[in-house]
């Protein structure tokens, strides 16, 4: 996109809050909806009516907010039981898994290859 249409875009939808374009264009036909910092997120009335947030833990950041699944699945139902993995939190096991000797790891760790989480901060 040329640079003086995104100029005159940016002119355009600053005469709006972004809450009025999502009722305009919606209202016109074009499905939107605004792009939420993290706090809006868990703030929204939608998600909070679906009960989509879950509250898990790690070491690095402590108790903290993520989104479960939006849907709900009867024979296998989806469940957020952790926080995601810090990196390098599981080089070790998976690369045991594929083969690896623990000294063959240890090297790859050594050389900077690969990285291993170890807990703490992120």
């Amino acid at each position: 996109m040329p640079r003086g249409t995104i100029a005159i875009l940016e002119q355009v939808f600053h005469t709006r809050t972004a809450a009025e374009w999502v009722e305009l264009l919606n209202a016109g036909g074009v499905a939107c909806g605004p792009i939420y910092t993290v706090d809006q997120v868990f703030a929204d009335p939608q998600v909070r009516r679906a009960n989509l947030a879950r509250e898990v833990s790690n070491a690095a950041w402590g108790p903290h907010k993520v989104l479960a699944l939006p849907l709900t699945l009867s024979r296998t139902p989806a469940e957020v039981r952790h926080a995601a993995p810090m990196t390098g939190e599981h080089t070790r096991q998976v690369l045991e898994e594929l083969g690896y000797e623990a000294a063959a790891v240890d090297r790859l760790l050594a050389n900077g290859i690969v990285q291993e989480h170890r807990g703490g901060s992120a």
